[in-house]
């Protein structure tokens, strides 16, 4: 009897790997018909009511015509991820084979941004795809991105992945300026050990500030680091701060001159306890 229970068993999980296996290829046909053997022969298989659930939406998706509206495109992928994510867990490492091509499809039929729903943006639905290089281009055609904190956010996550930490410096400092408030949540997000290291460092010396001057800090502590500064917004002290420290960086190099006491005095203008850790953070230096 024991031999027979595994047996059985072990028929079924073939059939429920063949049925994976057609999942991941988008073969819904396949998958039907497989389904239906493990159906009769195993009816209360473990991952058949999640096998199910993928291909009814295997065939749905299919026969979808694109979305109407933005707000169509909101509730497609609200089902997405309240039906059809968790029921994906049992295809293991195929899971992503299953997914990539429904993300890119939707994003092929996205809308132009809107603010009020940047989780089904193209850019957003691209980085679900795994498609950073076609993510980073379609973020850059945003009109006003270099002001809005969400585009900062996808072009950190396309870029990160491809050229590490100082190929996304740029797009994180400028999410630095635009929502300080969220950048603890980008950092665990991009989980780059230095930048994590980089950020509790920041927070140890200069904590009472606010995360906008997370790139001053950065700047200072790595002077060589490969960032242009670029367009900055010279509303926010913080950026303007970055712009001057690039220049007395530069003249600090030159040695002393009243070029460089004239571009200290503007940086301690935009914040004194800032200023007060650099020249701390200078004088320790030329010790």
């Amino acid at each position: 009897m024991q031999q027979l229970d595994i047996f059985n068993d072990t028929r079924a999980t073939s059939l429920a790997n063949d049925v994976v296996a057609a999942l991941a290829d988008h073969d819904g046909e396949r998958a039907a018909r497989v389904i239906a053997v493990l159906r009769r022969e195993e009816p209360g298989y473990r991952t058949l009511a999640a096998l199910d659930t993928l291909q009814a939406f295997l065939e749905d998706h299919g026969k979808d015509s694109a979305p109407a509206d933005v707000a169509a495109m909101a509730a497609r992928v609200r089902h997405i991820d309240e039906f059809v994510l968790p029921a994906a867990a049992v295809l293991g490492s195929r899971a992503d084979d299953f997914l990539r091509p429904v993300w890119r499809r939707l994003a092929a039929t996205a809308h132009a941004f809107d603010g009020a729903f940047p989780e089904v943006d193209r850019v957003a639905l691209l980085l679900r795809a795994g498609d950073h290089e076609a993510a980073e281009t379609a973020a850059r055609e945003i009109a006003g991105g270099q002001r809005l904190a969400v585009v900062q956010r996808w072009l950190c996550l396309a870029c990160h992945p491809r050229f590490g930490l100082d190929g996304a410096l740029a797009p994180l400092f400028r999410f630095a300026w635009l929502a300080p408030l969220r950048l603890e949540g980008i950092v665990a997000e991009l989980d780059d050990t230095l930048l994590t290291k980089a950020w509790r460092e920041f927070l140890g010396v200069l904590g009472n500030l606010d995360a906008s001057w997370f790139p001053a800090w950065y700047l200072a502590e790595h002077p060589a680091t490969p960032f242009i500064v670029e367009a900055n917004p010279d509303e926010i002290p913080a950026a303007v701060a970055c712009r001057r420290l690039m220049c007395i960086l530069a003249l600090e190099k030159q040695g002393h001159s009243p070029a460089l006491v004239t571009q200290r005095a503007k940086l301690k203008a935009l914040d004194d306890t800032f200023f007060a850790w650099y020249m701390a953070r200078r004088s320790v230096f030329h010790r």
